[in-house]
Order: structure tokens, then sequence, then C-alpha cells
């Protein structure tokens, strides 16, 4: 049975625990590639017991997962690109994906469930790109959204290694002299002191260099139903897609500010729909940017048996 961790979800901006699903549906789609390379096929059960409630969210299974011998030779080789998958928030370098390699990344992760459409047009991009920036120094300055990433930021090494999860500034791309100035000098963990305007405003630059070195986005997007099982599906389609990503040795890096469930960020979804011609019962789940980046990091992880119940 996978279960949902009550301390995970993040109201702030998640309230309707949309992005949480998305997660349990990359878990999911993992169990299933790592069952096939080992020559087991699996049958998944979504809610066995019913969607959770509020009250009963931390006890009630997402999914139940079955596996069985597989009576075919048939693989998913997208599964090999599981050591190399990691995001990338570096700024990346060259120049814009190519058709051909955009195509290619989209047909090594097949089948998917929901659509996905991806752009590296640059006109497009120039009217994508400077939404996604707003949409992240709204998210910024916005108190209890700002706060959400104080609470989940990790450091020192000691508090990454005790934890083994959050926020860090290895993870935004920061290596060499850049971290340690930052860390040495910049970056304090004070209310505040990381509410300053100064720090804000340090934390909207590093996201600005970041969007704009973008080489070609994707849009995960849904079509009729937006619930919880949406959601999960969703999720399954990001590990392909990035799995995909990791095999072709594209960077990718989820940018969804301006596609979360509260008034603020909403405002942005809709800019985005028109830009992208979508319909009315069309919902974009995700984005990410895509490009080229040799940084290396990678994020901590906690052990296995934190997660059996």
């Amino acid at each position: 049975y996978n279960q949902s961790i009550l301390h995970k979800q993040l109201p702030e901006i998640d309230p309707i625990n949309r992005q949480f699903y998305h997660t349990q549906g990359c878990l999911l789609e993992l169990c299933n590639l790592t069952a096939d390379s080992l020559m087991f096929d699996t049958t998944i059960k979504l809610f066995p017991n019913g969607k959770p409630s509020k009250n009963t969210f931390s006890k009630t299974p997402i999914a139940k997962v079955s596996i069985q011998p597989k009576t075919k030779c048939i693989h998913d080789f997208i599964f090999s690109g599981i050591s190399q998958r990691r995001m990338n928030r570096s700024i990346y370098n060259g120049e814009l994906l190519s058709n051909e390699e955009l195509d290619g990344i989209h047909s090594l992760g097949r089948p998917y469930n929901q659509s996905i459409q991806w752009t590296n047009d640059p006109s497009l991009l120039s009217s994508i790109l400077p939404i996604l920036d707003e949409a992240f120094a709204m998210e910024t300055n916005r108190y209890v959204s700002n706060e959400l990433n104080r609470k989940w930021f990790r450091l020192t090494e000691e508090s990454m290694f005790t934890n083994r999860d959050g926020l860090t500034l290895e993870g935004n791309g920061l290596s060499g002299m850049k971290l340690w100035f930052a860390k040495k000098f910049f970056v304090d963990l004070s209310k505040e002191s990381w509410h300053s305007e100064d720090s804000k405003q340090a934390g909207i630059k590093m996201f600005r260099s970041q969007v704009y070195s973008s080489k070609a986005l994707v849009f995960f997007i849904s079509e009729g139903k937006d619930d919880e099982t949406t959601w999960i599906q969703t999720g399954r389609d990001f590990m392909r897609y990035t799995l995909s990503c990791a095999v072709k040795k594209i960077a990718f890096h989820t940018m969804n500010q301006a596609v979360e469930d509260y008034p603020e960020s909403r405002v942005y979804h809709k800019q985005l729909k028109k830009i992208l011609n979508l319909k009315s019962n069309q919902e974009i789940q995700l984005i990410a940017r895509l490009g080229r980046s040799d940084y290396q990091f990678d994020s901590l992880r906690r052990d296995l048996k934190s997660f059996l119940i």
C-alpha cells in the first residue's frame, strides 16, 4: 500500500493537494518501472479504500500495488535513466533545444495519460518566460509562501544530513565561491533577514537568471476531470518524461508558481491558458523548463525505513 505523509503537505501553496498527488504518481510509476526491470508486471489500484478526506488523509492508502511475474519479455527502457535523473535548477547553456531533441524525449517516454505540449519557439518563449518570472516574484513577496520556503530551507551541512529533504543553495545550482559567499554572508534563516527586501530580491534575481536561460518549456495538460486520479496520472507522466530527459542527457526544472491553487497564482494560469490556446476544461498541471547543463548535485534522500509503516 502507498499511503500519504501528512506533514509533507504544503497547504500554503498547494491547498487542494494537487502537487502532493503528483508526487504520489511519480512514486507509483517508478514502482511500476522498477518491477518491470526485475521481470515483474504491476497492477495498480488507486484508492482501494476510497479517496481520503481531510481527517483520514494520513491513514487512507493512495494505491494498492500488486506484482506478478512477466509472461512476456517486454521491457520499458526509460528505467535506464534512473541513476541520472535529478532536478537541475542551474543556469542552462547552449542553443535552444531542437525539434528533433524534443520529439526524441517525448517519444521515448511514451505512453502518457495526459497531453504533453512543448515549445522552443522564441516568440512564444518571450511571451511565457516573463509570466513565470512574475509568478515567482509574487510567491516570494507573498509572506506565507516565502515563510514556507524558510521553514524548508536547509542551509548548513548538518541540517541537510539531519533532515535529508527540503531546499538548499546547492540544489539551486550554486557551487564554488558563489556558494561559499552566499552561505557565509548573504543567506540568513532568521525571519527578519529572510523576509527583508534585499533577501527577497536576491532570490528573485537568481530565479530570473534560471528562467531566462530556458532552452524549451514543457507543459503537462489535462482535459476534462481535474481530480485526484488525474493528478496521480500526471505524476506518472512526469516521471516517464523526466526519465526520458535523463536518458537523453537533457536537464529539467519544474516551475509551477504560475499554476498553483491559490488566488494570486490562478491569475497567471489564466494568462498561460490564453497564450497556449487551451480550452476551458483543460488544466495546466505542471510546467518545466528544459536545457543543457553540466551541473550536478545529488539531493539527499531519507532512509527507506522512514517510509515504511
